[in-house]
C-alpha cells in the first residue's frame, strides 16, 4: 500500500523518508459463508522534520478500524432490516 499524499499530517512538510511496513488484520465479508481475513501491509513514513512516524491511508478501512467499510455496511443494513421488522412485528 503507497502513501496517498507526500507530506506529513502532522507538520505538513514534505520531509518524509519509508520506515518499513506494518502487517494489519482486517476483517472483510465473508466469502461462501466463510469467515474472511485480509492481511494488508501497511506503508510506514517518518518525518525528518518534526520525527513522528505515520502510517499510509487507506480507503477500504478507517483509521484506528480493523473492519472493512464493507463489512461494516453489511452489519449496518443488517441490523437495521431486523430493527425494522420487530417494529412491523
Amino acid at each position: 500500500m503507497e502513501a496517498s499524499s507526500n507530506f506529513c499530517p502532522y507538520c505538513k512538510e514534505c520531509k518524509i523518508t519509508n520506515n518499513g511496513y506494518r502487517k494489519v488484520k482486517v476483517k472483510i465479508p465473508a466469502i461462501s459463508d466463510k469467515p474472511a481475513i485480509l492481511y494488508l501491509n501497511k506503508h510506514r513514513f517518518i518525518c525528518r522534520s518534526c520525527r513522528k512516524s505515520f502510517t499510509a491511508e487507506t480507503t477500504e478501512v478507517r483509521k484506528y478500524s480493523n473492519n472493512s467499510k464493507n463489512l461494516r455496511a453489511g452489519i449496518i443494513k443488517r441490523l437495521s432490516k431486523e430493527n425494522t421488522s420487530k417494529r412491523n412485528s
